[in-house]
């Protein structure tokens, strides 16, 4: 067992009365220590190491966990945004035209066009909502494949619904 071993190589170069002499050197330097300790040391170094190799690979594992779960979000709450935008809001525009069609004719009363339209209002709002859930869930994906905390977390609003 060497404790301390200290290996230098290199040139030396010496001038005398503009003669430069370059040689090449290398030094070798090591200590015997006093006492055996070969075996712990080398136990201890044993461990340290898998212990370190085993931390890197759950880091790895956690890391691409993180990453699968942020890009199921992301392509579950695109799917919800997309759905709002393709469906809800087209088929909201047409009930509020129509709700407006039959307010015209005198079919329905006043009330019921303030409750189609907010209803419409509530449709946006949760189009809006989908959209920004969308976004979050996109920075939570961005900083896990990248590294770092997005800080905000994708759907955190929903006891302020209620």
């Amino acid at each position: 067992m060497i404790s301390d071993i200290a290996l230098a190589a290199g040139l030396e170069a010496e001038t005398n009365d503009g003669d430069t002499e370059v040689s090449p050197a290398l030094s070798v330097d090591f200590e015997i220590p006093l006492y055996d300790t070969g075996r712990l040391a080398s136990k201890r170094g044993q461990m340290n190491y898998l212990r370190v190799a085993n931390s890197l690979a759950q880091k790895a594992i956690d890391a691409r966990a993180e990453a699968r779960m942020a890009y199921k979000s992301v392509t579950g709450r695109h799917a919800v945004a997309r759905h709002w935008r393709d469906v809800v809001l087209p088929l909201r525009r047409t009930i509020d035209e129509e709700s407006l069609k039959s307010y015209s004719g005198m079919i329905t009363s006043t009330f019921e066009l303030l409750e189609d339209a907010r209803d419409g209002l509530e449709a946006q709002i949760g189009a809006a909502e989908a959209k920004r859930a969308y976004w979050l869930a996109e920075t939570e994906m961005t900083a896990a494949i990248w590294g770092g905390s997005g800080g905000a977390v994708a759907g955190g609003d929903e006891e302020d619904k209620e």
